[in-house]
């Protein structure tokens, strides 16, 4: 097997995408080139590595075009292996939508496997294709990150970067969900859950209601426990 392979600048540190002339292998996220090819050599230990070729370059920058959320669908053609079973999670991972999550109980539950969140984890962890294959989407129970092989802080990026500056209703009250708060910021919270509201602030605290805390957008429902983030909503007052 022949790997081309590149290492790029990206918004979550270096890039490192490898494959073959019929699709990506191999997508990982690091701070060091180092690291990263050592991480390929041991998901493919006996293939040769060679430059990257033009097709593999633009791979990459679609790749990069996408964590800077220039884009939102990644159509890149794979090639990797994997059994029937990791393929079924794969497949079940690129049909949650850009910006929404789902558990690994609710993958299993989909994919008609009782008691099977455990092993829809582990298919997760062995994602070799790692945002192509988005198991950055994929969450606990409890609404916790879970795992995710490139550091819990990308996949915290990752998801919040999906979010973006999505309006959502629920009642009279108008949410923004953002993905990173800067400048003044001003945190409350209701029931379990931390916000941020930014903006003019003025008295005490206000802790808004909002009913089940269900929020729609569209045809998409969302609820907080999909979103663990400590500043994913602003209050629009």
């Amino acid at each position: 097997m022949n790997l081309a392979w590149n290492c790029v600048d990206s918004p979550l540190g270096r890039l490192l995408t490898a494959g073959t002339s019929n699709g990506l292998s191999f997508v990982a996220l690091g701070a060091h080139d180092a690291t990263l090819l050592a991480a390929l050599q041991a998901e493919y230990p006996t293939a040769t590595l060679s430059p990257a070729t033009d097709t593999l370059d633009a791979w990459s920058q679609t790749l990069v075009a996408f964590l800077t959320g220039a884009v939102q669908d990644i159509a890149l053609p794979l090639d990797i292996p994997g059994t029937p079973f990791q393929w079924r999670v794969w497949r079940a991972l690129q049909a949650i939508p850009y910006g929404a999550t789902s558990s690994y109980g609710e993958i299993a539950s989909a994919l008609q496997m009782k008691n099977g969140a455990r092993a829809v984890g582990h298919a997760c962890a062995t994602n070799p294709v790692s945002l192509v294959i988005p198991c950055h989407r994929a969450l606990r129970s409890d609404g916790g990150l879970g795992g995710f092989r490139w550091g819990l802080w990308r996949k915290e990026r990752l998801l919040g970067l999906e979010i973006g500056d999505r309006r959502l209703e629920t009642g009279d009250r108008r949410f923004v969900e953002i993905g990173e708060i800067r400048g003044r910021e001003r945190r409350f919270e209701t029931g379990d859950w931390r916000f941020v509201e930014i903006g003019e602030i003025r008295g005490r605290e206000r802790r808004p209601e909002i009913g089940d805390q269900r929020l729609k957008t569209g045809d998409l429902k969302l609820q907080f426990t999909q979103l663990p983030f400590s500043t994913n909503l602003v209050s629009i007052l």
